[in-house]
């Protein structure tokens, strides 16, 4: 049986992912009104950040952060991040209605096989623990995605990127950002400030 700690860890990660997504989708609107040339560089930030909208939108996406970290608090990651991907209900929804991007039975099958996952996982998921591997096994694993994660910006500036590698990259920051957030939460329980710090940065 689920327990309650599972429970709010749910629902804190679902009030993070709310936040994430919906910043996302009003972010987008900022950054598709911005010339193509501007893509993956760092003026592309610039520019963006003279805008109002976008800078409540990232807002908003920093309001998410302190539900994630309580999510992470109350309940194992192996149910947390995929508990974030419930964002993509409200995505979907924005996407079409705000972005004006198609919307078929495929994403929507998508979606509601994601909502299936997760109500699995939430039945099977472990019970939350501080334990983790060491510092060479946590190199081993980090290394490469934080190197995939970057990449797209190295292939913009200097060759053509192949048009695969957004989405992948994309998907190693997630995991990047989840397994380091995960770290933060447990060394600030531990209260190892330097822990937090290298985490944190």
């Amino acid at each position: 049986a689920m327990s309650w700690a599972a429970l709010g860890g749910i629902a804190s990660a679902a009030a993070a992912a709310a936040c994430f997504d919906g910043g996302l989708a009003m972010q987008a609107m900022d950054a598709r009104a911005e010339h193509h040339k501007h893509n993956l560089k760092p003026t592309l930030l610039l520019r963006l950040a003279r805008r109002r909208r976008w800078l409540l939108a990232t807002g908003l996406a920093f309001v998410g952060w302190p539900f994630h970290q309580a999510a992470l608090a109350l309940a194992p990651l192996s149910l947390v991040q995929p508990t974030l991907a419930l964002g993509l209900i409200l995505l979907l929804y924005l996407g079409h209605r705000v972005l004006g991007e198609p919307v078929g039975q495929l994403e929507i099958a998508a979606v509601a096989g994601l909502v299936a996952a997760v109500a699995v996982l939430a039945w099977a998921a472990p019970p939350e623990t501080s334990q983790h591997a060491g510092a060479t096994r946590l190199v081993i694993g980090l290394v490469p995605l934080a190197a995939l994660g970057l990449l797209p910006m190295l292939f913009e500036r200097f060759i053509t990127m192949p048009p695969a590698l957004l989405p992948l990259a994309s998907g190693a920051a997630y995991a990047f950002t989840g397994i380091s957030s995960k770290l933060l939460v447990d060394e600030l329980r531990a209260g190892n400030v330097a822990g937090v710090l290298l985490w944190a940065g």
